[in-house]
């Protein structure tokens, strides 16, 4: 009886902990690809998401220079009018955060507690191969000569002040967004 009650007890603990949503460093997936209302966690706007819906969130849209400019330093970069990468900016802390909680302003010591380090390049820039689902190095990175190929690589980044201060802008999408600007 205490045998079957253990390994009930086991089986429930086994469970719990792999029903776990939360991010953990040095994990990556699409849903690092999302922005988040710091007072309501309903309204994202994330990879892939029509630009229908994130303007239901991000309102109309402004000036179209590098990407779509909204509103508390939000730009998103549309790719046949879904999000292919969004990059938040001074005026967006205390209103947008990632999905993991990063927002401007965060330190880089903040930013590698969320993300971690392993992985991380230059200035806390990761490279995530969805197919493979793999990090990929800088190496892997200059070797991906089309766009085509730098769909499926996924990227976090962050732009952080020469003194240390925080973080003055984070990017989320793929390598053709950045590499490409398509």
């Amino acid at each position: 009886m205490k045998t079957k009650m253990l390994f009930l007890i086991a089986t429930i603990l086994l469970l719990i902990g792999c029903s776990n949503d939360k991010f953990k460093p040095d994990t990556f997936s699409e849903k690092d690809l999302a922005i988040y209302k710091v007072d309501n966690e309903k309204e994202v706007v994330s990879y892939g998401m029509s630009r229908e819906d994130a303007e239901k969130v991000l309102g109309k849209p402004g000036k179209t220079s590098f990407g779509v400019e909204y509103d508390f330093g939000v730009k998103v970069m549309y790719r046949n009018d879904s999000v292919a990468l969004i990059y938040l900016s001074t005026g967006s802390e205390d209103i947008y955060k990632t999905s993991r909680g990063a927002m401007v302003g965060m330190s880089k010591e903040e930013l590698t507690k969320l993300y971690g380090e392993k992985y991380a390049l230059d200035n806390l820039i990761f490279y995530y191969d969805a197919k493979s689902k793999h990090f990929l190095g800088q190496t892997s990175i200059d070797s991906i000569s089309s766009a085509e190929d730098a769909e499926g690589i996924y990227i976090f980044s962050s732009m952080n002040h020469p003194d240390g201060s925080g973080s003055l802008s984070l990017s989320l999408g793929d390598l053709k967004g950045f590499k490409y600007l398509d």
